[in-house]
């Protein structure tokens, strides 16, 4: 709970020191280090919908080299849709044992990993798999 706490003091006071009455007064290390977070969030955001556009992209390509049909392209975009969600499920759990860096890395890069393996699998078993890794890591 006293981390719930903190979580939240430290919005609110990225908030309040972002605010336009606040300009008159000289920047303060504390809204420095909140500008800096404000940046890392648009970052995470930007990387993890270019690790997605990505992903879009090689959707048909993955049909011409597994040979799949519809219904099998769905069941992959399906796996990456459990992927997210079970990641989503545990995040909050990895991010306070291990910390929002650390998670935000491992993530990034379980999702980049996923990628570039993504159309070298050996089977229709194993791509669901490194499908499910994919959505986990977003």
């Amino acid at each position: 709970m006293a981390q719930v706490t903190r979580l939240i003091d430290r919005i609110l006071s990225c908030v309040n020191a972002s605010k336009p009455f606040m300009s008159d007064f000289p920047p303060t290390a504390a809204s420095n280090t909140c500008a800096l977070n404000r940046w890392a969030g648009r970052t995470l955001f930007f990387c993890a919908g270019l690790l997605f556009a990505t992903w879009g992209v090689h959707i048909s390509t993955l049909g011409s080299v597994y040979s799949l049909d519809e219904a099998a392209l769905g069941i992959c975009m399906l796996a990456v849709g459990v992927g997210a969600l079970l990641g989503l499920l545990q995040a909050s759990r990895l991010i306070e044992r291990f910390g929002l860096r650390q998670v935000a890395w491992a993530g990034g890069g379980a999702a980049a990993l996923g990628i570039a393996l993504l159309l070298s699998m050996p089977g229709f078993a194993a791509l669901l798999e490194l499908l499910v890794m994919l959505g986990a890591g977003s």
